[in-house]
């Protein structure tokens, strides 16, 4: 139990599930939220199942979270039986949402778990300019593994929109006059601008092209605001950047099933 260290101090909010009076689970977490989602259990009998979650946000920027998912029987009322609740499934850093609709609300809709990467929060950028790619995938019953991946379709990748959106936004900081603003807060920026979609390519399954994106970046002036970095720890060379984010990706906790949507490799190619 969470007790106040002084008397003013507050503890964490108490969150209970009860069903005909009974507590089925009780414990206490930082910054509860709670909602249902709306599982396929048999995709060949078209069977579906509502789950129960409760996630646990760390309250920091970060942005870490524990999702926790109960399997949830309700009886039918004058019975003897009250309601049963079982553990499905503990899910870290990631929201449900309906697939194909994730702002609908619609509990009768399939819902898909929205994993988010925290890889590279606060590694070369601040937190407001850190990336936080995304993997979809469905809650899998049994097994060693409570995830299956969904493939990847076009519309995850940035669109060429996106991306020459983000070229022109690094050519204007890199254009910028310094004595108007610090060429540090210019450069987190720029590296922000590029390495979002950069790293959103990759978990698409577009390693080639996100890597032809990154170097006519470099080009358009990302380096050239790299190259200011003076007694930084920053990547001052187009080499040394691809290096530091392959090491990056390779320590993502999901380099895996990032192989897999990249044919086994994410390596740059020898291509300018």
């Amino acid at each position: 139990m969470s007790v106040p260290r002084w008397p003013d101090d507050f503890g964490f909010p108490r969150v209970e599930i009860k069903s005909a009076g009974r507590t089925l689970f009780a414990t206490e977490m930082p910054y509860p939220t709670p909602g249902s989602a709306t599982l396929e259990t048999a995709p060949q009998d078209g069977q579906q199942t509502p789950v129960l979650w409760i996630r646990s946000d760390s309250g920091g920027s970060l942005g870490n979270s524990i999702t926790y998912v109960f399997d949830a029987w309700v009886r039918e009322e004058g019975t003897s039986e009250i309601g049963t609740l079982l553990p499905a499934a503990i899910l870290q850093n990631g929201v449900f949402e309906v697939e194909g609709n994730p702002g609908s609300s619609d509990p009768t809709q399939l819902s898909r778990w929205k994993q988010f990467d925290l890889s590279y929060r606060y590694w070369l950028t601040t937190g407001v300019n850190s990336p936080t790619p995304v993997l979809f995938a469905r809650l899998r019953r049994g097994g060693s593994e409570q995830l299956q991946w969904i493939a990847p379709t076009p519309s995850d990748a940035p669109s060429a929109a996106t991306l020459a959106s983000a070229r022109e936004r690094v050519r204007a900081l890199a254009q910028s006059d310094p004595s108007a603003a610090p060429i540090a807060a210019a450069r987190d920026q720029a590296l922000g601008a590029v390495l979002k979609p950069f790293l959103d390519l990759v978990y698409a399954g577009q390693s080639d092209a996100a890597w032809r994106f990154l170097r006519a970046s470099f080009d358009d002036g990302l380096g050239t605001l790299l190259a200011s970095a003076e007694g930084s720890d920053l990547p001052r060379s187009r080499e040394a950047l691809e290096t530091v984010l392959m090491q990056a990706i390779n320590a993502s906790p999901f380099i895996g099933e990032i192989l897999r949507r990249n044919g086994g490799s994410i390596a740059p190619g020898t291509s300018p």
